[in-house]
């Protein structure tokens, strides 16, 4: 059996999208625009019982990059966690429609993981994450035949000598290692043990900010660069991405859309540059196709190119 093109190691969430006031969010003592974490899910439900959904998707930030993946032609695979329950049983339909390897590990004692989008008529979005059952994956248990395998900071904090020990095992078995450093808070919380991750990856997703939290200095060039990744690609959002290599350094703009969700722009990205990566696409073709991705993304309500059911 040929390896898969890309896994990804994901905390399974389900997005669920309201459209609320700004009096819910103070009902709930929620700072408009910000990512908080929930109460119980009970307390939250009975809040929203007045309130339709507006959009449902399964997600998790490295999900969002397989399901692209995906759908653009690439044999994927996930791994995750998720409940014994209606959330985790949706979740699992989608990965089987879109013809994903399924290496999901079900949780008898949480429910799956969700992820509130509360959307005020300013457009604002704010977040409350309920992870439950999301970041209890055992990585002794994951694969690791697969050209590339994608994770995040949020899935690795909390995580870090189990995820060390895996991506060792990885990259012995032939695997190049993609990671996205998520948010500079999340770099900060893995601490000391972050060089070792940054050490064992190939091919590395950042903000400017993101970078000085995990490397403890600014960029300034790829052959200055401490680990030595064989591809950074630094997001500078609305002024594009810049892709670096050895003696490369590729300026890439934006593909202009209609903005409605900003959640999801860089997992677009990611989604965009590793396809055209593994199709053997040069780096400036495959920064471009991450812009384009990226850019379909934000265009919609979800934060990936699975199709609204």
């Amino acid at each position: 059996m040929s390896p898969l093109d890309l896994l990804v190691i994901t905390n399974a969430v389900t997005d669920l999208v309201y459209p609320v006031s700004t009096e819910f969010l103070q009902d709930l003592d929620l700072r408009r625009g910000a990512e908080h974490r929930a109460l119980l899910r009970s307390q939250v439900a009975q809040k929203l019982e007045a309130i339709s959904l507006s959009y449902e998707s399964p997600a998790g930030s490295p999900a969002n990059v397989g399901f692209s993946t995906a759908v653009l032609g690439l044999k994927v695979g996930i791994v995750g966690c998720l409940g014994n329950d209606l959330l985790g049983t949706a979740y699992r339909k989608m990965i089987q429609e879109y013809g994903i390897a399924n290496h999901m590990q079900i949780s008898s004692a949480s429910e799956s993981g969700v992820c509130y989008t509360f959307i005020t008529p300013d457009g604002e979005r704010t977040f409350l994450n309920q992870m439950n059952a999301a970041p209890h994956f055992d990585l002794k248990k994951a694969p690791t035949s697969a050209k590339i395998i994608h994770t995040s900071c949020y899935e690795i904090v909390g995580k870090e000598d189990e995820f060390i020990t895996y991506l060792c095992r990885a990259k012995e078995a032939g695997a190049e290692i993609s990671v996205d450093l998520a948010n500079p808070h999340t770099c900060h919380k893995i601490g000391e043990k972050m060089k070792t991750v940054l050490d064992l990856t190939d091919i590395l997703f950042a903000s400017p900010e993101e970078y000085v939290a995990a490397v403890g200095r600014e960029f300034t060039s790829h052959a200055e660069n401490p680990h030595h990744h064989k591809i950074i690609c630094l997001k500078y959002g609305v002024q594009g991405s810049r892709i670096l290599a050895e003696r490369i350094d590729h300026r890439i703009p934006i593909v202009p859309t209609t903005v409605v969700n900003t959640n999801g722009a860089g997992d677009g990205y990611a989604a965009g540059f590793l396809t055209a990566y593994l199709n053997g696409d040069d780096l400036s073709a495959c920064g471009m196709n991450g812009s384009r991705i990226a850019s379909r993304v934000v265009s919609q309500m979800g934060a990936s190119l699975l199709k609204r059911h």
